[in-house]
């Protein structure tokens, strides 16, 4: 198992970046990526290795959809290890896809190939609380 997570985690690494007119956005400057409330004044920032996993994972998934999609630049703004930021997006990804969202739709949206995605499908999957964000956010 932890042999099909390592090669689902280095494949989604090596995806290549498309080309942009304009730079991406940072992962810090993604609006509501750390504040509990965005217009209640006084509210205390959390700090992302204080979310649960599941939010991390729909975090960075979310970050990804909005065009960060290096890896190591989300592990690096979240403060997080390569790999563990890897495994939390294969396992928001493997999740989608057990829930029945279609794989053509993931593809584009978390800009991610076909194979990259059937790997993550090898990935454990989150429990039922798991939830993407909306691209409204």
């Amino acid at each position: 198992m932890i042999s099909a997570a390592r090669a689902v985690v280095q494949a989604i690494s090596v995806f290549p970046q498309q080309r942009q007119c304009c730079p991406a956005p940072t992962f810090s400057s993604v609006h509501g990526i750390y504040q509990k409330g965005r217009n209640q004044p006084g509210e205390t920032e959390l700090k992302f290795g204080d979310l649960t996993p599941e939010v991390q994972a729909a975090r960075l998934l979310h970050c990804r959809c909005l065009g960060i999609v290096s890896v190591r630049r989300l592990a690096a703004e979240a403060g997080l290890p390569v790999e563990r930021t890897e495994l939390l997006m294969c396992r928001g990804l493997a999740t989608l896809i057990a829930r029945g969202y279609p794989a053509e739709e993931l593809c584009e949206t978390y800009r991610v190939t076909p194979e990259q995605l059937s790997r993550a499908s090898m990935v454990p999957a989150f429990s039922g609380r798991f939830e993407p964000l909306d691209a409204s956010r």
